[in-house]
């Protein structure tokens, strides 16, 4: 009976401490009182991102969804994810070449710029199989892919706005391989409400128009990192950092 009585305290006990640390953390545990997981501010950061210039030129919506709460440890940032127009509708359907996307993904580079986004990084990726015949060596056992026409090209840029006080990050991606398939496509974040509403506050420099490896002309043969990649992470909490920048 002692034994029963003494595990009974220990339940008891346990269920005390687990309430109270969730009434001491940011929100309350499911069950508990506490604010909503989606909040108005959440679903208003949504909206601002889906009004945004390159998102209502978008030829597809891939995805979106509010900021939430997901416990008292940490949150969802708000995200939207779309595919920007074909680089040539005319192609109907035919291979597109590199060149294409990477002009595509120029042009919706300077459609960020002419709407008030700051570009803080731009990179431009070639396969092995041309980065290596450029430097004239050879290349090692296996590093090259079997199928030369699956070898592919990429071009990124990270940037960030803000719009009545909040900041908004963006990625902005073109990809394609060599058997003619591509795309470019961007996605965006938001901080939630349990963020700070700007996680820029020191304002990282804009790259210049121009300068950048995707907006030069032609295809470098070698990979080109610009500028300060910072990515805002899908999840936030008191236990994470708001911005990882990998420079």
């Amino acid at each position: 009976m002692a034994d029963v009585e003494m595990g009974d305290v220990m339940r008891r006990a346990l269920t005390i401490s687990v309430v109270l640390g969730c009434m001491l953390l940011l929100t309350g545990c499911p069950g508990l009182p506490g604010r909503e997981r989606v909040t108005e501010t959440d679903q208003q950061r949504l909206q601002v991102m889906l009004n945004l210039p390159i998102v209502r030129d978008a030829q597809e919506i891939i995805s979106q969804r509010p900021g939430k709460l997901i416990n008292q440890l940490g949150w969802d940032r708000g995200y939207v994810a779309t595919s920007l127009p074909d680089p040539d509708p005319v192609n109907n359907g035919a291979p597109v070449t590199p060149e294409q996307i990477k002009v595509s993904t120029a042009d919706a580079m300077a459609r960020l710029r002419a709407t008030g986004w700051t570009i803080i990084s731009a990179s431009c990726e070639v396969p092995d199989r041309d980065r290596i015949a450029a430097s004239g060596q050879q290349p090692e056992p296996g590093q090259l892919g079997a199928d030369p026409s699956l070898d592919e090209w990429g071009w990124s840029a990270t940037a960030y706005t803000h719009v009545d006080g909040v900041s908004y990050w963006a990625l902005l991606s073109g990809g394609a391989v060599r058997k003619g398939i591509g795309g470019v496509s961007i996605r965006l974040r938001a901080p939630n409400v349990d963020d700070p509403p700007d996680l820029f506050p020191d304002r990282p420099a804009d790259l210049p128009a121009g300068s950048t490896c995707i907006e030069q002309p032609g295809v470098p043969p070698v990979n080109v990192e610009q500028g300060t990649r910072i990515e805002v992470s899908a999840r936030g909490g008191p236990t994470k950092p708001e911005v990882d920048s990998d420079r």
